[in-house]
């Protein structure tokens, strides 16, 4: 799957991953509501050891075997 068609499964509030990252790297994404304190969207890379802010690399926006989680 591309990196566009997985990210719109972002958006409803599944991860995304490549497969040749570790099973337990999962990006998620916080899109706040009005409510929030953090106003802006951003996406993180969650692990077994915690949330790191995420970036996507040339690489992982021009991969087409992204898979998407729950």
């Amino acid at each position: 799957m591309t990196y566009s068609k997985a990210f719109e499964e972002l958006r409803k509030g599944k991860g995304m991953r490549l497969p040749i990252w570790m099973p337990d790297m999962i990006v998620r994404g916080h899109f706040p509501t009005n409510e929030e304190e953090l106003k802006q969207p951003f996406l993180y890379m969650h692990t077994k050891s915690g949330m790191y802010p995420w970036i996507p690399t040339m690489l992982a926006l021009y991969s087409e075997d992204w898979e998407v989680v729950d």
